[in-house]
């Protein structure tokens, strides 16, 4: 199933939510050690890494579906936990002045990536290893769709 217009509808959802933060309110305490504004920039890498990966194609298949992706990122959540806490740091600094228009370019450059590969079965590496690329948008569909409903 080509899933990439739930994906970009779950990412523009997560987008009006974003928009409706208060600007005094990127501070405050979000989810586990996050405040607001890394629990968005977090979210954001749901698109960020979509463009990435689909810059890097991959040969062999290793990870046949969305659920052995997340069973490889639950057997590696131990050494994983720490890096996802600080790459979501990281992206939310990288949310800069208007963290809104930021994650709407995040959107943005997301979807033409998408257009550039049409196929869904395209093999693209990811942090866990190759996967086709419609398993992984299933994968930052759950992304979106959990950490929208944090921020709601």
């Amino acid at each position: 199933m080509d899933n990439r217009q739930l994906y970009l509808d779950s990412a523009a959802a997560v987008l009006g939510l974003v928009r409706r933060i208060p600007d005094d309110a990127w501070d405050n305490p979000a989810l586990g050690s996050w405040e607001v504004r890394a629990l968005v920039g977090h979210t954001g890498r749901a698109l960020s890494t979509v463009t990435q990966n689909v810059a890097r194609p991959a040969a062999t298949l290793q990870l046949d579906g969305a659920a052995e992706y997340l069973a490889a990122g639950h057997r590696g959540a131990a050494t994983l936990q720490d890096g996802v806490a600080q790459r979501g740091v990281d992206a939310g600094a990288a949310l800069g002045a208007d963290p809104a228009a930021t994650f709407a370019g995040l959107l943005a450059e997301a979807e033409a990536a998408l257009a550039a590969h049409p196929d869904p079965d395209e093999v693209i590496e990811t942090v866990l290893g190759a996967m086709r690329l419609g398993d992984y948008l299933d994968t930052r569909i759950v992304e979106l769709v959990v950490h929208g409903t944090d921020l709601a």
